[in-house]
């Protein structure tokens, strides 16, 4: 080959080398081009979120990167999406997705939304249910490719109005497959893209969708999470995920407060600010109030100490006390529990707080003077008390509960009814012994009225032994608190305690008897959950007549009165029989009773005479105090032994499982 002709060959060579590298460049930058774009957007301004004076660089909407936003209430709306939606037109356009007409007619009764949109800044077009619902077939590129029909580029904010329909009844495939393209999609934009889950929707539409379980699921597809809820009239922002200046943000709970009218003009409706009240993690933690170090009380909770901390606040009384907290964010409210006559007001005064106040606020209970029972303490916690404190703590052990406990976020449900929770927690003014049929019926009636308020009752049927007889057994018995029942059948002796726990169990039925339980009784049969009292109910009904005496005259006549212990309810609770109780045979009495007797009486020997004393060698009652006995006596005539059966060493306790 010439050297000429090599040349030119090399030449063409060359340029179809060259011609071949353009076309591969031209390819690759129509391949790569998209996708370095998603990679990188460049962002002419960024778009706030809507809330005022977040703290670390998170009020910002992210671009780049979808973000889902959940509300609860009507309330929350208002209050935070038009804000949102104002900080998004100073930034461009906006184009908002509506499901239906009327949410967006909603939307643009704002009127600083509506002046826009008729500007041509905002938009808004319908993207109904059913067209969301196609996209888990067609995919989000349809949904993009008829917004760029439309005239929407990457230079215009996205809102989605109401996104329900995109993951409702969608299976776990395809919010999957959903979430990785709404990802790819939004990576390309230049603005924001948002959408909104209105959970309040759902539930009043009475669409069949779990708020909460919706709530979950939205978390779980969206890389960037913002939630509003309103708790306690305190709203506030719960970034789940989010950005900041510094870094990411999870599971951050800011406290906020509608700014105020000298600030705000009103024009886009009200505007939320943060309230310097800052909590973390899934079980909040307070990280940051700017009243967090202070105490509120009132004198009657500190008033057997002589000195109290100098940065405490006392103030007089319960209605000071509401007044003085109005603008409490993560102080602590100590109150005295006072007298049980007024608990009612003591827990309307923690459900009005509770209600009122930041959840952050800590609201704690003192006794001072009487001791709370279990219920009262029980329906105070429901009711927003974040703590009680018992008389034996001293104060120095105070102090340092309040301030390990200034931390706390209040996480449990509050009660929304106070008078619903104080019925349910309620116990009825009747204590002592009963008739059989009316302590069946009370029992009931409690059982009912504290019906999903997880109180715990006990119901005990102490057997008794062969050698003691039935009154001298309900005489030793000491109802000392109402709701506090007992009765008897042909075996024992029945007690309801009402709010007791099973734990406490040993030590109340302890108190209540001046004997010990060994000395009158050789088994327990115990009952603590509703289903084994209400089997245990029945079968005390199905017994006979002759099973069920009414000891009611016995314990309640003039007669003996000075012998019984005092059961602590008015006579007529319990002193007509129930209809249909034959009365058993009368049986003579034993004079081996004398001890035992003596024993009951206490200390007042001269009151309660015994057959020696009286001079009578058959141990019969003096004149006047029996001679009225009926015939329901007869039980208690049996033959009473000096020696003592002790109960087992496991008590010879018979759990019943609920069925």
């Amino acid at each position: 080959m010439r050297i000429s002709e090599m040349g030119r060959a090399i030449r063409q060579t060359d340029t179809g080398r060259a011609w071949w590298r353009q076309l591969a460049s031209q390819l690759l930058a129509q391949v790569v081009r998209p996708w370095h774009g998603r990679v990188k957007p460049q962002m002419a301004q960024p778009a706030g979120l809507g809330v005022e004076d977040l703290p670390g660089g998170v009020g910002y909407t992210p671009t780049g990167a979808a973000a889902a936003l959940v509300l609860h209430t009507q309330q929350d709306f208002e209050a935070w999406i038009p804000a949102l939606l104002m900080d998004w037109l100073a930034g461009g356009q906006v184009l908002v997705l509506g499901a239906d007409a009327g949410q967006l007619d909603a939307l643009l009764a704002t009127p600083a939304l509506r002046a826009a949109h008729d500007a041509g800044r905002l938009r808004a077009c319908l993207l109904p249910a059913a067209a969301q619902r196609r996209l888990r077939q067609e995919g989000v590129a349809a949904l993009a490719g008829e917004l760029r029909r439309a005239g929407h580029d990457s230079a215009t904010a996205l809102f989605l109005l109401d996104a329900h329909a995109v993951l409702a009844g969608a299976s776990v495939a395809q919010v999957r497959r959903l979430a990785r393209q709404v990802r790819r999609w939004s990576a390309g934009l230049r603005r924001p893209l948002a959408l909104l889950f209105p959970l309040h929707r759902w539930s009043e539409g009475g669409t069949g969708q779990d708020p909460a379980g919706m709530a979950q699921l939205v978390t779980t597809a969206f890389d960037h999470v913002a939630q509003l809820r309103t708790q306690a009239e305190e709203p506030c922002l719960t970034l789940y995920r989010w950005d900041g200046a510094s870094g990411a943000v999870a599971q951050a709970r800011y406290g906020l407060q509608p700014l105020s009218p000298q600030v705000n003009d009103g024009s886009a409706g009200p505007r939320l600010r943060y309230s310097g009240s800052l909590s973390q993690g899934e079980w909040p933690t307070l990280v940051a109030a700017p009243d967090a170090d202070t105490v509120y009380a009132t004198l009657a909770s500190v008033a057997d100490q002589r000195r109290v901390p100098p940065t405490w606040r006392i103030v007089a009384d319960q209605h000071a006390l509401a007044e003085a907290t109005a603008q409490a964010v993560g102080a602590t409210v100590l109150l005295d529990a006072g007298e049980p006559e007024r608990f009612e007001e003591l827990a309307a005064l923690v459900h009005r707080l509770r209600s009122s106040r930041p959840l952050s606020l800590k609201i704690v209970v003192r006794e001072t003077r009487r001791r709370l029972r279990v219920h009262s303490e029980q329906v105070l916690l429901r009711l927003g008390a974040t703590s009680v404190i018992y008389r034996e703590i001293g104060f120095s052990r105070l102090l340092r509960m309040i301030d390990e406990s200034r931390a706390l976020v209040h996480a449990r449900e509050v009660e929304t009814d106070c008078a619903a929770a104080l019925r349910g927690h309620s116990v009825e003014p009747v204590r002592g012994y009963l008739a059989p049929g009316m302590f069946i019926a009370q029992v009931e009636d409690a059982l009912a009225r504290s019906r999903g308020t997880g109180l715990e009752h006990c119901l005990v049927h102490l057997l008794l032994l062969p050698s003691v007889a039935h009154l001298d057994a309900l005489r030793a018995c000491r109802a000392l608190r109402d709701g506090d029942l007992f009765s008897a059948d042909a075996a024992g002796v029945y007690v309801f305690l009402f709010g007791c726990t099973q734990a406490d169990l040993d030590d109340v039925l302890a108190r209540m008897f001046s004997l010990p339980l060994e000395q009158c009784f050789g088994a327990q049969l115990v009952d603590a959950s509703r289903d084994g009292i209400a089997a245990a109910l029945d079968e005390l009904r199905a017994l006979g007549p002759a099973d069920l005496p009414d000891f009611s005259p016995l314990l309640l006549q003039p007669g003996t009165a000075s012998r019984r212990v005092d059961t602590g309810h008015a006579p007529s609770s319990s002193a007509v029989p129930p209809q249909g109780l034959a009365q058993p045979p009368q049986a003579p009495p034993d004079k081996s009773a004398t001890d035992l007797q003596r024993a009951l009486a206490g200390d007042d020997a001269t009151a309660v005479p015994d057959g020696n004393e009286a001079g009578d060698a058959t141990g019969a009652e003096p004149a006047g105090a029996g001679a009225d006995i009926p015939a329901a006596a007869v039980l208690t005539a049996r033959p009473i032994g000096r020696t003592r059966k002790r109960l087992s060493s496991e008590r010879a306790q018979t759990h019943r499982e609920a069925p």
